[in-house]
């Protein structure tokens, strides 16, 4: 095994609590003598027994130090116990650690003193004065002493335990003491504390780093040894190690294994350090468990919703290039468990195998080579799931959380595209093509073939597609395949009919192309659209084919609302008119009437055509209105529907919608457009604003003909006229509308003053003609006629317009007028009676004494003002009447 090893120096200033920088020089644990004596070397006081005070006893040993412990009673006597000579020659003196037990009546205190050169008289004392405490009243209670650095060197240290007595202790008191251990400061230990291992689940293939720390746990130097790594019992490398460390220092060397292969691997790191002291801590272990690469073997095809009797399966496919043996793995869906796979089979390279719940019952519906494995997987969800391959370790392998809208359904499966794709890409999959619904232990239908041209879709535009309007179909060729498509022809077929073809141009793997065709306008209905693509050597023939539904509508306002009697006398149905004003038939088939609220009402769906320039009533009685109004043509298409009951007292509405559901028109009225009784809502202007009040009329019924007061082909009228008189002449001004829906020509404009006052335009009061250009529809033209104003006092002139193919002769003249003032004194009063004789009159007399006629419409004769401020006035005619010259009045 090649192995890299990189070195890292990390350096700790703190050790480890568990690190041990000392090593027992000394340790007694009093078994190795039988009780009562004492071990050699050992000596004690005889102040309470003449066979000494410290015996060795088996009574309560410390747990894990039986057979014996050192005992001493009685605790009102001084009494003492001494060591052997301690030798530090050499060591550096670290400490003494003892456990102490005692009685609760053992009340004296207790010294540890040191005795160098066994000179008792010059102790040197280690600890203060140790007391019973409630840790070592009847149990052991660990006690330290550190020792000072005077000691390193000197070859006689004895260690003495005294006890002080204590008059108020127990007699029968016991105190013990055990496992004694005197240390000195290690020399060398360098101690293997970890091994880690990056990354913590790593995969066949990944690079392996193991991390090995390594703790100074004695004095500061400079260390040589050597670090060897085995994974089980092969060496996976031997270095050397050098370092230079400080106490509680460490050190990181990290060991890069290359390549780890899939498996369980116990590595061990072994530190040989031949001055080490301590060699129990210089070896460590961690055990990694590396799994399958990721993608080894590959989820191709899920049946999730299998067809009756059939069991759910799931195929693997192999992309690499040696076997594997999936036996032992785990496949799992979104929930916890994952089901073991059983049953011998490799997968070799581009090979396939199943996973199913019963392979009796797949081999009865698929018979096919491919090894089986039985799982008892919990069934796959038809609207989504996950599915998931663990290898033997438990590592994921490959996975998915599919959606019932990537592919798949009763009894197609969810076939994988490409091997290279994603798994969790929903565009890597897809429902299977091939006529058996599936492609087990087989490539997969929708797989990449060498040569596969497809067709991805078909649209129509514009939405939505009306009549008279070129169709554009646009179709998006692709090449599935792994080798560049040249060739590839795709025929348009409209409603089973070949209508066109074309090349596609090359396309590389994985590109695209827009193939345009553009159709004429086609009459309305509904059309199936398809397109076939053919290349030569097409692996895959269920993806040539591509096709949509479209209707074809017709235009807004195609067809309008023209009249809406939604207040009928008693007995007469409800009912609306219709008007077609396209130039083609309309099929009203599948439309509906709809008011303002939620309620629509279907025409039926048979075929109901409307000629062009036809009128049709929708009713829910059409034989109730006929015997209201028996006159409407028999030509007239009339359609019996339960259309939604019209509001009379608030707003409503009328909305016409085609068999999609656009609207078409609509009409939002209120009650108070309606002025009479009986009176039905007249549309005016049929390409006019349909909610606009202006453009509904109030008029007697007129159902299956053209609204008697609704804009007409053909209207030429006066918009305005005036007359204006300046000091030599007098302006005529008149302005000529085109009312009509078409193109006005031929427009005679004429002129006439009403000398007679007549109101008749008469060929001799002509004042002049003129021959207007053509007006298109809304359009206007304004003209001004001059003629001598000559004439004082009040006149009359008449405009009208005349156009042979004008339907509204009652716009066709208007009528103005203009005042001269004439001269004061042109009429004079020439005589009053204010006292007539009985049953007489009062009277006044004027007198014309002008050479013009004077016409006295309009004057008026007025009294003297009264102190108020008011007066009378009589109007002398409302009419006109003329005086000549030197007549009377």
């Amino acid at each position: 095994m090649n192995v890299r090893s990189v070195f890292l120096l990390l350096v700790v200033t703190t050790v480890t609590a568990t690190a041990q920088s000392n090593v027992p020089l000394f340790r007694e644990s009093f078994d190795t003598v039988p009780a009562p004596r004492l071990p050699s070397g050992w000596m004690t006081s005889i102040q309470r027994s003449a066979g000494g005070d410290f015996i060795t006893s088996s009574s309560a040993p410390r747990s894990g130090s039986a057979p014996n412990c050192l005992s001493a009673s009685d605790a009102r006597v001084h009494q003492w116990t001494v060591s052997p000579p301690v030798s530090f020659a050499g060591r550096s003196a670290d400490s003494v650690e003892f456990y102490e037990r005692r009685t609760s009546t053992f009340t004296a205190a207790l010294l540890l003193e040191a005795l160098i050169g066994g000179d008792t008289t010059a102790a040197v004392r280690l600890t203060d004065t140790l007391l019973l405490q409630p840790g070592n009243n009847g149990a052991y209670l660990r006690r330290t002493a550190p020792l000072p650095d005077s000691f390193t060197g000197m070859s006689d240290i004895r260690f003495r335990w005294r006890v002080v007595g204590n008059p108020g202790g127990g007699g029968t008191a016991v105190l013990r003491i055990e496992d004694v251990r005197v240390s000195v400061k290690k020399r060398a230990d360098l101690a293997l504390t970890a091994l880690r291992a990056a990354p913590a689940s790593p995969r066949e293939g990944d690079d392996l780093t193991l991390t090995l720390a390594i703790a100074n746990r004695a004095a500061a130097g400079e260390y040589s040894g050597t670090i060897i790594l085995h994974d089980s019992f092969a060496v996976v490398t031997s270095r050397p190690f050098t370092s230079t460390l400080a106490a509680g220092d460490s050190v990181s060397i990290s060991i890069i294994v290359p390549g780890i292969r899939s498996g369980r691997h116990p590595f061990t790191a072994r530190l040989l350090l031949d001055e080490d002291e301590d060699t129990l801590n210089n070896s460590i272990g961690t055990v990694v468990t590396a799994g399958m690469r990721r993608g080894r073997l590959l989820i191709n095809e899920l049946m999730y919703t299998p067809l009756s009797g059939m069991p759910e399966w799931i195929e693997l496919v192999n992309p690499g290039d040696g076997p594997v043996a999936p036996t032992g793995w785990r496949f799992s869906d979104a929930g916890a468990t994952k089901a073991p796979l059983s049953g011998n089979g490799t997968i070799g390279p581009s090979g396939y195998g199943i996973i199913t719940t019963d392979t009796n019952a797949f081999r009865s519906f698929f018979d096919i080579a491919a090894p089986l494995f039985q799982a008892p997987f919990s069934a796959l969800n038809n609207s989504g799931d996950a599915a998931v391959l663990y290898d033997r370790f438990g590592m994921m392998i490959d996975s998915l959380s599919y959606r019932s809208t990537w592919g798949g359904g009763t009894g197609r499966s969810l076939e994988r595209i490409d091997t290279a794709s994603s798994s969790t890409d929903s565009a890597s999959w897809g429902t299977s093509r091939h006529p058996d619904g599936a492609t087990p232990g087989d490539i997969n239908s929708i797989t990449r073939k060498q040569t596969d041209a497809t067709l991805r879709s078909v649209s129509v535009e514009p939405l939505p597609t009306l009549t008279g309007t070129p169709v554009t179909i646009r179709i998006i060729a692709s090449n599935a395949g792994r080798s560049v498509l040249t060739g590839a022809k795709i025929r348009l077929i409209l409603n089973d009919a070949v209508i066109d073809s074309k090349e596609v141009s090359p396309l590389s793997p994985g590109d695209s192309a827009a193939v345009v065709f553009l159709t004429a306008p086609l009459p309305q209905g509904k059309y199936r659209c398809a397109a076939v693509i053919g290349a030569e050597g097409d692996g895959d023939p269920f993806n040539d084919s591509a096709q949509v539904l479209f209707t074809v509508g017709v235009p807004a306002a195609s067809v309008v609302i023209t009249e809406v009697m939604f207040a009928p006398p008693d007995g007469m149905p409800e009912w609306i008119e219709l008007y077609n004003r396209s130039s083609v038939p309309v099929d009203l088939a599948g439309w509906s009437i709809a008011d303002n609220g939620s309620t629509l009402a279907p025409l039926g769906t048979a075929p109901m055509t409307a000629a062009a320039g036809t009128h049709v009533i929708i009713t829910p009685d059409p034989l109730q209105l006929f015997s209201f109004i028996p006159g409407i043509p028999e030509t007239v298409l009339v359609i019996a529907a339960a259309v939604p009951s019209l509001n009379n007292t608030t707003p409503d509405a009328v909305v016409l919608r085609d068999g999609t559901r656009r609207t078409i028109d609509s009409v939002r009225y209120e009650p108070h457009w309606l002025t009479s009784a009986g009176h039905s809502l007249q549309r005016f202007d049929h390409s006019g604003e349909p909610s606009d009040s202006s453009n509904w009329r109030s008029d007697a019924p007129s159902p299956g003909i053209e609204n008697p007061s609704g804009r007409k082909e053909y209207d030429a009228g006066i918009r305005s006229f005036s007359a204006e008189r300046t000091a030599d002449e007098l302006r005529l001004t008149v302005s000529v509308v085109n009312h009509g829906r078409r193109m006005l020509s031929d427009v005679l404009l004429q002129v006439y003053h009403d000398r007679n006052k007549d109101g008749i335009p008469a060929a001799e009061e002509s004042s002049g003609q003129l021959l207007l250009p053509a007006i298109a529809p809304t359009d206007s033209f304004r003209h001004t006629f001059t003629t001598d104003a000559t004439t004082p006092g009040k006149e009359r002139f008449i405009a009208a317009v005349l156009q042979t193919q004008d339907e509204q002769p009652s716009n066709d003249r208007a009528f103005a007028s203009v005042v001269r003032r004439f001269v004061p004194r042109t009429m004079v009063i020439n005589e009053i009676m204010y006292e007539p004789a009985q049953d007489g009159s009062e009277f006044v007399e004027l007198l014309n004494r002008s050479a013009d006629t004077v016409d006295t419409e309009g004057w008026v004769l007025m009294d003297q003002q009264t102190a108020g401020g008011s007066r009378t006035m009589v109007l002398l005619s409302s009419v006109p009447r003329t005086v000549p010259p030197g007549g009377f009045l």
